[in-house]
């Protein structure tokens, strides 16, 4: 996820540069088309030429920059989903101990603001021994199936997560 991060940093400093650079350009035909407007030149047709060519400008610069925005939108998605991915375990969709830790913290820098909080941690015994008796695969579609009844139970009121291995919180 670091990595993913990485490239969608380097992808939104290219969409920046491009903004820039097009910025930059667009600036430049209207100081051009501004100097075809100095009072020595002020024959109507000239006038009229320089309107349509800034008009003209203008609509070029506007697609440039929808077309940035909707750039910038997807890698602000991709962004959100690799977040998302980071802090969340991979086998049960649950939290994981990263976002587990990160809402942990945020509840003891809200105390005395909130109302109490509490936490669960749950601990499947005798788990290693399953997984070593009906093997890893078996032992995965346990921990997520548990891990469904957990987010079930849950139904968004509270927060779950994978404490790791066979150990969630609540």
């Amino acid at each position: 996820t670091e990595k993913n991060l990485q490239g969608l940093t380097n992808q939104l400093q290219l969409i920046t540069h491009r903004v820039a650079a097009d910025v930059s350009a667009h600036t430049q035909r209207v100081v051009n088309i501004n100097e075809r407007l100095l009072p020595a030149q002020n024959e109507p047709e000239r006038i009229l030429s320089a309107i349509t060519d800034l008009i003209q400008a203008n609509e070029s610069m506007h697609g440039r920059l929808a077309a940035a925005q909707q750039r910038l939108n997807k890698q602000s998605e991709q962004i959100e989903a690799t977040a998302r991915q980071a802090r969340t375990d991979a086998l049960t969709g649950l939290a994981n101990r990263r976002a587990l830790e990160e809402s942990l913290q945020a509840c003891i820098d809200s105390v005395g603001q909130s109302p109490a909080a509490g936490l669960m941690l749950i601990d499947i015994d005798y788990f290693k021994k399953f997984n070593d008796s009906y093997g890893h695969t078996t032992g995965d579609a346990v921990l997520a199936s548990f891990a469904r009844g957990i987010a079930k139970w849950c139904d968004g009121k509270y927060y779950s997560a994978r404490y790791g291995g066979e150990e969630f919180a609540i």
